[in-house]
């Protein structure tokens, strides 16, 4: 609401986020993209637009979902077109290495740790002025590409990180620079501070005032650290994206506080 201060928190993702690594001898970049192939993420104007450049560097495409058939068909025989399917959290990494960069058009995205996950490997990120979350992280120019929506914008920036590999290894380096501070402990701490502290018997009242045995009071490790988080959907095991979310975020802040997750299901 408009006058109400509001302060972002970003959290990293949990993958192993090793620092860049060279290609190996022979080994060829890539672009590399992971997520629900499903219509909010747009990878039906992402392969337009890279289908319409003059690209050799071929495009891999990691996840499954709804759209699948009708994303292949698009690409039709285009050999650098790539499908992955699943592709489990231990090697994503190397995917991620291996890239030249990746790119993420989600219409409006709350987040979208593949942001992070990209820049946190040393990778420059292509997304448009209207995909939300990874607007917040890239910047034109500087740790990416943000263009127009659109089939001819998407196009040069592909086209440009494959003209100089050089300038988009740069590009890299600064965006590994620029979510260097995207991490749980520090997640946790700005978390923490946010919290009011506990009134002098406001602990001791909420136990007194408890009648339900199915729900008792936790103790954090600090007096006061308590934190009740409620969600509308099982978050173990984690498999999506919001699960990952999550399960990983309040996993870590357990480390420093009391955590109880009630699922509305």
């Amino acid at each position: 609401p408009r006058g109400v201060p509001v302060q972002v928190i970003h959290h990293p993702s949990d993958l192993p986020l090793f620092p860049p690594a060279s290609l190996a001898a022979g080994e060829q970049a890539a672009f590399f993209t992971a997520s629900r192939l499903d219509a909010p993420k747009r990878l039906d104007l992402l392969l337009e637009a890279y289908l319409a450049s003059h690209c050799r560097t071929p495009l891999y495409i990691a996840g499954t979902g709804p759209q699948a058939e009708a994303l292949k068909a698009q690409a039709g025989d285009d050999p650098r077109v790539r499908w992955l399917g699943f592709v489990p959290d231990a090697e994503l990494v190397g995917h991620y290495q291996r890239a030249l960069a990746v790119p993420f058009i989600p219409r409006d995205e709350d987040y979208g740790l593949i942001t992070v996950e990209a820049m946190a490997l040393g990778k420059p990120v292509i997304t448009c002025h209207d995909s939300g979350g990874p607007t917040e992280f890239v910047r034109h120019g500087d740790t990416g590409w943000c263009v127009a929506p659109d089939v001819n914008a998407l196009r040069c920036a592909f086209e440009a990180a494959e003209a100089d590999p050089e300038a988009s290894r740069a590009m890299g380096e600064r965006a590994r620079r620029a979510v260097a501070h995207v991490r749980w402990a520090h997640t946790a701490e700005r978390l923490l501070a946010a919290t009011p502290p506990a009134q002098p018997g406001e602990a001791q009242a909420a136990a007194a005032g408890q009648q339900d045995a199915a729900f008792p009071v936790v103790a954090g490790q600090g007096e006061g650290e308590r934190w009740l988080v409620l969600n509308t959907f099982a978050v173990y095991p984690p498999q999506g994206g919001g699960q990952n979310r999550i399960y990983h975020l309040y996993r870590h802040l357990a480390r420093e506080a009391g955590v109880t997750i009630t699922l509305l299901v």
